[in-house]
């Protein structure tokens, strides 16, 4: 597997001679070592948890304040920022994080699985087999044109899922999902701070180009005469994040909003049958990789998080949910994966993130562009 080429801080040699690489690993590799030693309680494990959603609820309400921005993109910041801060505490700061890193994957599949809720079967008569086809289309054009040319500039394979994924899909929510999902196929902090790192440099770009992309649709469709459906539906299926579609379909009309939801929560209900299809993928590359001798740690083919996704879409699509069910779900599901966030950035490096930007910038570009012209094209080919 071949690894974006960066410029190790090298650490403390490791029993059987490895070294800690990269800014953000030598500092979990240490904090590894003390879990190892003293491992956490369930009880600090749930405050821990408890006290990460609290935060993400904090982000939620900031972007209730600043509905341009995600309220997960508040928590990858609010933890870049705590770094620094975090580092200066007395007593073990390396402990703290770690703590924070290990229960934020956990906290992170639940706030996914519970994505599962805002989505039912009934919502797809709304969009009518032409929509349906061409969100699918959009999906997995832009995963597979926006992976290859990541990996065409040297990003590692899972990484490269990662960034494809964001742009694809929906977003931040996709892309800590896959990171978290493909570092688990992995052995080592290391290899986990790489799938953070990409996570991070994911997520800001999907928030500055989601943005930009916004006005270009909205414009674009005016020019073009595009029906409101049918602006909806670009909506839908181009941007990344569901901030970004609620915004510019609002800026439309009522029939544009809701068309552009619906194809937007087609995409998310498509993340677990992605994420099963990729796990699966790298399964495959792990089998064969343990047989010569080259094998990372085993991994899940079907993670639970997915299956409590589909759990909930199903639940959602047989019963009536109460209205306060329905309208607190999605906002501990927000809330969950910001403050999973906030601990995802707490335990990345600035310079580190910096070097995966340099890589993964025209891959980046290339999902916009990709996820703005398929879906396009599609329109225009079948009005």
């Amino acid at each position: 597997m071949s690894t974006t080429p960066t410029t190790p801080l090298r650490g403390p040699r490791q029993p059987g001679g490895t070294s800690a690489s990269c800014d953000s690993g030598a500092l979990q590799d240490g904090a590894s070592r003390e879990l190892g030693r003293g491992k956490s309680t369930p009880a600090r494990a749930i405050l821990t948890g408890v006290i990460l959603t609290g935060l993400g609820l904090g982000c939620v309400a900031a972007q209730a304040a600043v509905p341009a921005v995600s309220a997960i993109v508040f928590g990858l910041a609010v933890g870049i920022a705590a770094r620094p801060v975090v580092l200066r505490l007395p007593g073990d700061p390396a402990r703290i994080l770690a703590d924070a890193n290990s229960v934020a994957g956990t906290v992170l599949r639940t706030g996914v699985a519970l994505l599962g809720i805002r989505f039912t079967l009934r919502d797809l008569g709304t969009l009518g087999p032409r929509g349906m086809a061409i969100a699918a289309l959009t999906l997995i054009a832009t995963f597979l044109v926006t992976r290859i040319v990541a990996r065409r500039y040297g990003n590692d394979p899972d990484g490269s899922a990662t960034i494809a994924a964001g742009f694809a899909v929906c977003g931040a929510a996709a892309a800590s999902t896959m990171a978290g999902a493909l570092a688990e196929r992995g052995s080592g902090s290391r290899r986990r701070s790489m799938m953070d790192e990409y996570s991070a440099a994911t997520i800001a770009m999907v928030c500055v180009l989601g943005l930009v992309a916004i006005p270009v649709t909205i414009f674009m469709s005016a020019s073009l005469g595009l029906s409101d459906a049918d602006t909806g539906l670009w909506m839908g299926a181009s941007l990344p994040e569901v901030a970004h579609v609620v915004m510019a379909g609002d800026l439309v009309s009522p029939e544009a909003l809701a068309i552009a939801t619906v194809a937007k929560l087609l995409r998310v209900a498509l993340l677990a049958p992605l994420v099963l299809i990729v796990g699966a993928a790298g399964s495959g590359r792990l089998l064969r990789g343990r047989r010569t001798g080259r094998a990372g740690s085993k991994a899940r083919i079907v993670p639970l998080f997915v299956i409590g996704f589909i759990a909930c879409i199903a639940l959602g699509t047989v019963f009536d949910l109460p209205e306060q069910a329905e309208g607190a779900a999605p906002v501990a599901s927000t809330a969950m994966i910001a403050g999973a966030m906030v601990a995802i950035g707490a335990n990345i490096s600035i310079s580190a993130l910096a070097r995966r930007w340099r890589t993964t910038g025209i891959a980046a570009l290339t999902g916009t562009v990709t996820a703005l012209a398929v879906p396009l094209i599609a329109i225009m080919a079948t009005r």
